[in-house]
């Protein structure tokens, strides 16, 4: 089995418009690095909606995967500036979606 893993919208949830693929989410504001997120991916892979049977492995390696040639993981996105604080945003959550896909082996 193997997963990938690819970024596809940075919203509040009342914009998200879902995806027919497998979607996680990861709460973020202006403080979250590349570090934060990547730890979330790892930590939520339990709750992944319409994945019952997920193989924790391959996901794990779609998360490494992603984040792979990230030059620095400690970096808070230019995107996430202007989100504003966790309590500053309490009402209107931002989250960044990744969707899941089931890929073929070679």
């Amino acid at each position: 089995m193997k997963y990938d893993l690819t970024n596809i919208d940075l919203c509040n949830s009342q914009y998200f418009r879902g995806h027919h693929l497998p979607v996680v989410q990861v709460l973020v504001d202006e403080n979250t690095t590349y570090k934060d997120v990547k730890l979330a991916l790892l930590d939520t892979y339990s709750s992944i909606d319409h994945l019952e049977d997920i193989d924790t492995e391959a996901y794990v390696e779609a998360v490494n995967a992603f984040f792979e040639n990230f030059t620095s993981l400690d970096y808070v996105p230019d995107s996430f500036c202007d989100i504003g604080s966790a309590e500053e945003n309490e009402e209107h959550d931002v989250y960044m979606y990744f969707v899941i896909e089931t890929v073929e082996e070679d």
